[in-house]
C-alpha cells in the first residue's frame, strides 16, 4: 500500500537491485503512474542536492519541456517589451501588485515604493 502526504509524493515500497542492476517497480506504483510494459523511462540523479534516483516517463519529460519552452518564449517576448497576460510568466497577477507583478511588485507596493 502506498503511503502519501499532501504534497502528492507517495512511498510505494522498496526494490532490491539484482546482479544485473535491475529493479522491479512495485505494481501499485506502475498502476498509479500508468507505467506499462514497453514504456520508456528516464532516470535522473539527484534530488534537492542529495544523491537519489528519480524515474519519469519519457513522454512526461517531453510534455514538461514543451511547456517550459512555451513559458520561456513568453518571458523572452515580455523582456523585449511585448505584452503578457495577467498571471503570465512575468509574474503578473492582475491584482495591481506593481508593474512587474509577482512578489517583487507586491513587496514594492507594501513598502510604498514606486
Amino acid at each position: 500500500m502506498a503511503a502519501g502526504n499532501d504534497t502528492g509524493n507517495e512511498f510505494f515500497g522498496s526494490a532490491t537491485v539484482g546482479e544485473r542492476g535491475q529493479i522491479v517497480i512495485p505494481a501499485q506504483a506502475r498502476q498509479r503512474l500508468g507505467i506499462k510494459p514497453g514504456d520508456k523511462l528516464l532516470i535522473f540523479s539527484g534530488m534537492h542536492g542529495r544523491p537519489a534516483l528519480s524515474v519519469m516517463k519519457a513522454e512526461q519529460v517531453s510534455e514538461y519541456v514543451a511547456r517550459a519552452m512555451e513559458t520561456l518564449s513568453r518571458i523572452e517576448e515580455a523582456a523585449r517589451g511585448g505584452e503578457t497576460e495577467p498571471g503570465g510568466p512575468a509574474g503578473g497577477t492582475g491584482t495591481g501588485a506593481g508593474e512587474e507583478g509577482g512578489e517583487a511588485g507586491a513587496r514594492r507596493d507594501r513598502e510604498g515604493g514606486s
